[in-house]
């Protein structure tokens, strides 16, 4: 590979981590090539984005965006699958394809914010919420006040009208 390539692919490295919110790291060793391009086509439809980089180009990157503690997960066929809308998405798409296929592939790490997530804590990051999710929940915080004071308002109006009701029947009795 010629310096100038290795140039063009180190930049858009570069610029693919530096747009991402997320980057799964995955070893992609023992995918077929029809599971490759099923899983591409996966992670394209969500908006993620996956390439193959070498690990040389990789270290490169991330030392120079001060990542420390990667270095253990640029060992062997590393897949880099950057996401740009939800820094969890491109790992649970991974990790529910890789529960089909035998777990393969497998994921290494993630990086959200320059943190480093290895094997150890991916289920932390599994386990964050989508920002769909997240905004699902909040609407529903905010709307369970308002659903309750209809509540006691429509209450109150009952109890209004049935008091004035039996005000009318005694009143018609004497």
């Amino acid at each position: 590979m010629h310096r100038d390539q290795k140039a063009i692919l180190i930049d858009e490295l570069q610029e693919n981590y530096s747009k991402a919110q997320g980057v799964c790291l995955a070893d992609f060793k023992g995918l077929s090539v029809q599971d490759t391009n099923e899983l591409r086509k996966t992670l394209k439809e969500s908006g993620i984005v996956y390439k193959i980089y070498k690990n040389t180009f990789a270290n490169k990157v991330l030392k120079e965006n001060n990542v420390e503690g990667y270095e253990e997960f640029l060992a062997g066929p590393t897949g880099f699958a950057f996401s740009y809308d939800d820094p969890s998405s491109a790992a649970k798409i991974i990790d529910k394809f890789a529960k089909k296929h035998n777990d393969i592939p497998s994921i290494k790490a993630c990086i959200i914010e320059n943190d480093v997530y290895g094997t150890d804590k991916i289920n932390v990051v599994l386990a964050l919420l989508s920002k769909e999710e997240l905004m699902t929940k909040v609407v529903g915080s905010l709307n369970a006040p308002i659903s309750n004071t209809v509540g006691v308002l429509s209450a109150m109006l009952r109890n209004l009208v049935g008091v004035i009701n039996a005000i009318k029947d005694k009143k018609e009795e004497n």
